[in-house]
């Protein structure tokens, strides 16, 4: 059968419908599986874009500015009507469309990258990782962040093989998007501009057209609140889990029982709850900076097991969200939502053992894809495309331990899950024969 490098095969495009209609259907069936412990917050804030054209998450007026969220996933649902958990449909229905389209986005620059198999192997890491299909239908971010930062990463190979002003237009703009869903996605634009540096007119270009949709972002806050801020979820989670764990580590604690003290602590230097938000993170940052300086051990232990948990974690409870007989969180281990993995994930285990061969399967996936990254990032150098190797490893190298910070868990890896395809569909490339003369 021939494959083409501009088209995934038919096989391959009706594998993704079927997957993704039927995780619609699914979704149907069971409403309350697709919204997860941010959702209500994001509906909020795309009831009041469509009702009362604020991004505020204030229930009535005088509607104070939302700093703590980006705009990008709830212009999306507000833009679908989905602004209550009985209006998203199609929204759900857009998003695991968004999971077929992103085979036929990336398999052609998969091909380029590593021919056929590269494509095939490239394609189904990114878009059937188990993962990435059962984050397709939830009402958070990681669907249409997926799509765009793909799209983002696409748009620099482009831009890595002849740099101009229109390439750089498109993947920075691209990138700028993706950073109004998740902000990580700047860091990966600040690596682009290193590694593809050549000249100071395209590095400018590409700069200007990365920063424009966040400057406007902070532009935006600094008009509404006087403070220029891009988001300060960044500051309140790192109080609330690298600190907090890494004391808890430390002294045998829980992270709860840390926290509250620490909390406790700030209120009583008259950082209380209702004190204006952007000061407020910024003292929950300082105090999160000076304990992890305090705790560097319990903070690298932290660290070393989120990684962990982001590379290993296989999400056994999203799998029993779509079975008929599935278990109500009351009953699974505690915390088990998201988290799962160590204990969590051998209680559950036990009591479903049909799902030993499931966990077995998906860790041999996972093994297999971080094997064949390496070997990508090795027949990329080999083949003398060394600023792209050299922008996955970095990436991958930074993303992981930043993905760490907000609990880490198998959630975050679809943070890395793009870098990873692309490298992987390097992994068959044929490097460049030298001839004797």
């Amino acid at each position: 059968m021939r494959v083409r490098a501009h088209r995934p095969p038919a096989w391959l495009i009706v594998t993704a419908v079927v997957v993704y209609s039927g995780l619609f259907q699914l979704s149907l069936k069971n409403p309350a599986n697709s919204v997860k412990s941010d959702s209500q917050a994001y509906l909020k804030l795309a009831g009041n874009l469509r009702a009362h054209h604020v991004f505020s998450s204030a229930d009535a007026p005088p509607f104070s500015p939302e700093v703590y969220r980006l705009p990008g996933y709830p212009l999306f649902l507000a833009a679908t009507n989905a602004v209550t958990p009985l209006s998203l449909p199609g929204a759900l229905a857009l998003q695991c469309g968004m999971g077929i389209l992103l085979v036929f986005i990336v398999w052609p620059f998969f091909y380029r990258l590593g021919g056929p198999l590269g494509a095939l192997f490239g394609t189904v890491f990114l878009c059937f990782d188990l993962m990435a299909i059962l984050h397709q239908d939830l009402v958070m971010t990681e669907a249409l962040y997926m799509l765009i930062f793909s799209s983002a990463l696409c748009f620099s190979i482009l831009y890595f093989e002849r740099p101009s002003w229109p390439r750089a237009a498109a993947a920075g703009l691209t990138f700028g998007f993706a950073a109004l869903i998740k902000p990580i996605a700047i860091i990966a634009a600040a690596l682009l501009l290193l590694t593809s540096f050549k000249n100071w007119k395209n590095a400018l270009w590409l700069g200007l057209f990365t920063l424009s949709l966040p400057a406007g972002w902070v532009v935006r806050n600094w008009a509404l609140t006087g403070y220029p801020v891009y988001t300060i979820q960044g500051n309140f989670t790192l109080l609330q889990y690298p600190a907090s764990c890494a004391v808890a580590i430390d002294t045998g604690r829980t992270r709860l029982q840390v926290l509250e003290d620490l909390k406790a602590r700030l209120r009583s230097e008259g950082f209380g709850e209702d004190f204006n938000p952007i000061p407020l993170s910024r003292a929950y940052k300082r105090t999160a900076l000076q304990i992890m300086r305090q705790h560097p051990l319990g903070t690298m232990k932290y660290c070393a097991s989120g990684a962990i948990r982001v590379l290993g974690g296989t999400g056994l409870e999203m799998i029993l969200d779509q079975l008929p007989s599935s278990p109500s969180p009351q009953t699974r281990p505690p915390g088990s939502e998201l988290v799962v993995s160590g204990s969590g994930t051998w209680s559950l285990l036990k009591a479903h053992p049909a799902l030993i061969p499931v966990q077995l399967a998906y860790v041999i996936f996972l093994l297999g894809g971080y094997f064949l990254f390496g070997k990508g990032i090795r027949d990329l150098v080999r083949k003398g495309n060394v600023r792209f190797a050299a922008f996955l490893l970095l990436s991958v190298l930074i993303v992981l331990p930043l993905s760490t910070v907000p609990g880490g868990t198998y959630r975050l890896r679809l943070l890395l899950l793009p870098f990873l395809a692309f490298g992987i569909a390097a992994s068959s490339a044929v490097p460049p024969t030298s001839s004797k003369k």
